[in-house]
C-alpha cells in the first residue's frame, strides 16, 4: 500500500471514530432533552387543565374539551383514584376504567409537584408517556403515545446522521489533500534516490519540501 493510501486510511479511520462518537453523544443528549421538554410541556398542559376543572360533575366534559384543544389524552382522577373524565372514553367505557391510584404518575403527583411515567396503557393498549399534577379535586393527567416521541427521535437522529456524514465527507477531502501533500515529496525523493543510485548524478531533488522532508531533500542534494 502506498504512503498516500496509508495516510488517507489512518486519517479517515481516526476522523470516522471521532464523528461516530460525537454523533452518539449528540443523539443521546438530544433524546434526553426532548424527553425533558416533553415532560415540561405536558406538565404545563396538565396545570392548565387543573385550573379548568372545578366541578366533579363536569369532569368528563372538561377532559373532552381539553383533549380536543391540546391534541393529547386528558384524564381527571378523583382523590380515591376513580376516573371521572377521560378525553378518549365516555359512558360505560369511562366507568369501566380501572382505579388509577396504583398508576405511578398518579401516586407520585400526590406527593411531588409532578408525576411522570412511561409505560403501557392497559386501557388504550399502547405505550404512552404520562405526566400528572395534583388538583383540588384529585389529579389531572395528560399523556401522549410514545410513537410521537419516537418519530421526533427518528427525525433528530436523521439530522444528526446527515450532519455527521457531511462532516466525514469534508474530512475525507481534507485527508486526501493532506495525504497527497505529505506523500508527494517523499515519493519524489524516492525517485531521485533511485536515479542517483543508478548512476544519474545530474538528478537533483526539489528543495521546497517542508519540515523534515525538506531536510532530507537538502541532504540528498548535498549527497548528489
Amino acid at each position: 500500500m502506498r504512503l498516500a493510501h496509508r495516510l488517507l486510511f489512518y486519517v479517515l479511520a481516526i476522523v470516522a471514530v471521532l464523528v461516530i462518537a460525537v454523533v452518539l453523544i449528540i443523539d443521546n443528549r438530544l433524546q434526553a432533552r426532548v424527553v425533558d421538554q416533553t415532560i415540561d410541556g405536558l406538565a404545563r398542559e396538565a396545570r392548565l387543565v387543573r385550573e379548568q376543572w372545578r366541578d366533579r360533575d363536569t369532569a368528563d366534559s372538561v377532559a373532552d374539551v381539553a383533549g380536543s384543544a391540546l391534541g393529547h389524552r386528558v384524564t381527571l382522577v378523583d382523590e380515591r383514584g376513580v376516573v371521572l373524565g377521560d378525553s378518549e372514553f365516555d359512558g360505560d367505557a369511562l366507568r369501566a376504567l380501572e382505579n388509577h391510584n396504583s398508576r405511578p404518575e398518579v401516586a407520585l403527583a400526590r406527593t411531588a409537584p409532578i408525576g411522570s411515567a412511561r409505560r403501557m396503557s392497559s386501557s388504550a393498549g399502547d405505550e404512552e408517556f404520562y405526566v400528572a399534577v395534583r388538583a383540588p379535586l384529585g389529579v389531572a393527567r395528560v399523556s401522549l403515545p410514545t410513537r410521537s416521541l419516537e418519530a421526533l427521535f427518528d427525525r433528530t437522529r436523521r439530522d444528526v446522521i446527515v450532519a455527521g456524514a457531511i462532516a466525514l465527507s469534508l474530512a475525507a477531502l481534507l485527508a486526501f489533500w493532506f495525504s497527497r501533500s505529505v506523500s508527494r515529496p517523499v515519493e519524489e525523493l524516492r525517485d531521485v534516490a533511485r536515479e542517483i543510485a543508478d548512476g544519474d548524478l545530474t538528478r537533483r531533488p526539489a528543495l521546497s519540501a517542508p519540515g523534515e522532508v525538506g531536510d532530507l531533500a537538502t541532504a540528498l542534494y548535498r549527497l548528489a
